[in-house]
């Protein structure tokens, strides 16, 4: 049963996990990346599943500043009566604040325009499923919310919220791709039917976002001031 849309792709960060053991690939390909045969797994300090691809031609230090595009979603999100526009929007708006600050933390230069040398990161939030707890959803489809009539029946399970965060890094004048990435990660589960998502249910995930970005702007600060790779 379709029950909800979105639109968009965030990234980073991990450039945005599930709980569990990590996979080999990401359980959704949304179109929002060229490929997802690529991405590899990769450990992040919040223990959250990240995927993640690295062109070897890639050279951080041929950079000097970093461009950030805002989150979006892919595509607009349709609320139901469990998450709501409102709530997702200041989820959206929080990352935002975490990405720019995270980035102006680790010393990298922050540029408003494109150039020679800047880097573009384009973040995406491109997918929300609401599944019951320890119960398959009932479809892996790209930017939909769904529920089998089964687990609407039971209507007292816990539900887990599950984002899906994809992401970009991009030469501003070419438009190659130099990295891209994948990131599942949960909010606190719903109680029941009737509990409705707050950005209170997103905390811990914003938290982790936080840490893993600290670790990453901060390893490309120093790939960039070539004092890494």
């Amino acid at each position: 049963m379709r029950v909800f849309r979105l639109a968009t792709t965030l990234m980073v960060t991990s450039l945005l996990a599930a709980c569990g053991g990590v996979t080999t690939k990401p359980t959704q390909a949304t179109g929002f990346l060229e490929n997802y045969e690529q991405l590899s797994p990769v450990e992040v300090v919040s223990e959250t599943q990240v995927w993640r691809w690295r062109s070897p031609e890639f050279r951080p230090a041929n950079y000097h500043a970093l461009k950030l595009m805002p989150v979006v979603f892919a595509p607009q999100p349709t609320p139901n009566d469990q998450v709501s526009l409102k709530v997702l929007n200041e989820i959206r708006h929080k990352i935002n604040s975490t990405l720019s600050q995270q980035a102006s933390a680790s010393g990298i230069p922050i540029s408003a325009s494109s150039g020679a040398g800047v880097l573009t990161l384009r973040p995406a939030i491109t997918s929300v499923n609401l599944s019951l707890q320890d119960m398959k959803i009932t479809e892996a489809i790209p930017i939909r919310l769904v529920l089998s009539g089964a687990e609407l029946a039971l209507g007292l399970r816990d539900k887990d919220v599950t984002f899906l965060f994809e992401y970009e890094l991009v030469d501003s004048t070419t438009g190659q791709i130099m990295m891209s990435g994948v990131r599942h990660a949960n909010t606190q589960p719903l109680e029941n039917d009737s509990e409705k998502l707050k950005q209170e249910h997103a905390k811990e995930m914003l938290e982790n976002l936080s840490k893993d970005l600290n670790q990453n702007f901060s390893a490309l600060e120093k790939a960039m001031s070539k004092k890494g790779i």
